[in-house]
């Protein structure tokens, strides 16, 4: 499977530049900071054979994680916010399936706190607690030696990554972020032990971006796409899965007093409804 990450630094030319790549299938995922954004929505990404996910309304959303139509995904509704989108990946292995947690994050240079934000922190939580792979593609705007930058504003970050075991997938101190002026790194990959030992190929690519930010482009080897695989929804214990609802129906806020706790609510409640969802609907490869 092959990944790509940008900043497209609300371009419409850095986009139509992306969407070349994407018709080009030099990735299957995009991660995607600062998008497009017209008319209240980000735009330049339909009719390429994939789908954005983005917080909603997304106005003045600076994360996007795009996904091809082939890739088995759904998106993580709890863990958007206006700087971070997340999305599951199912895929084919061993006979059987695995899931991967794909998260594009925006860390604000102008952030009163400290990266990460908490909503970086609650990804990672979210990953821990039902131990799953992940791989993040940030834009960090924090400047530690560790990743090839001088100055300090980002040693906050380098230890939280210490302390949550996530490995810092560049290679090299190639720049990131170029303007005329000033050379940086401001984009990290992250991963899991498990998973970033898989990762191959991570490079920063000399293809024109039309962006300030450069293509960081990677494969993760044993995650596969030519694989069609579909859920047969007349295959399924629907009791089963009424009975998961009925369970977990209490966990849903009902504490409401304002339009926050209405999103916050119904992201829950979709999550409720998905989660069991996938559980009992099994993938299976489409043959024929």
């Amino acid at each position: 499977m092959k990944f790509l990450q940008i900043n497209l630094h609300h371009r419409k030319a850095a986009t139509a530049a992306l969407c070349h790549q994407l018709a080009e299938e030099k990735a299957h995922i995009a991660l995607i900071q600062e998008a497009w954004i017209y008319n209240g929505k980000i735009r330049g990404l339909t009719n390429t054979g994939g789908t954005g996910y983005s917080a909603v309304p997304s106005h003045n959303a600076r994360s996007c994680v795009y996904i091809k139509n082939h890739v088995n995904a759904l998106p993580l509704l709890e863990l958007y916010s206006r700087d971070t989108s997340a999305v599951r990946i199912t895929y084919l292995y061993r006979g059987g399936s695995k899931e991967l947690f794909v998260a594009s994050v925006y860390l604000p240079y102008d952030s009163d706190e400290p990266p990460p934000t908490k909503e970086m922190r609650a990804i990672i939580d979210y990953r821990f607690s039902r131990k799953k792979q992940l791989i993040i593609e940030c834009d960090d705007n924090a400047h530690h030696n560790l990743w090839g930058n001088t100055g300090t504003n980002g040693e906050n970050l380098m230890e939280f990554l210490v302390s949550s075991n996530l490995n810092i997938l560049n290679h090299g101190n190639q720049p990131t972020f170029v303007v005329c002026n000033r050379k940086e790194v401001t984009d990290l990959t992250l991963g899991t032990n498990n998973i970033g030992n898989l990762v191959s190929n991570w490079h920063v690519s000399d293809e024109p971006s039309l962006s300030d930010h450069r293509y960081i482009c990677f494969k993760i080897s044993n995650i596969r796409v030519d694989q069609v695989t579909y859920r047969n929804p007349k295959r399924t214990n629907w009791e089963s899965y009424k009975d998961d609802i009925k369970v977990n129906l209490g966990t849903i806020s009902r504490n409401i007093r304002t339009i926050k706790d209405v999103d916050r609510s119904v992201d829950q409640f979709q999550g409720l409804l998905s989660r069991p969802l996938i559980r009992i609907l099994r993938l299976r490869p489409l043959t024929g």
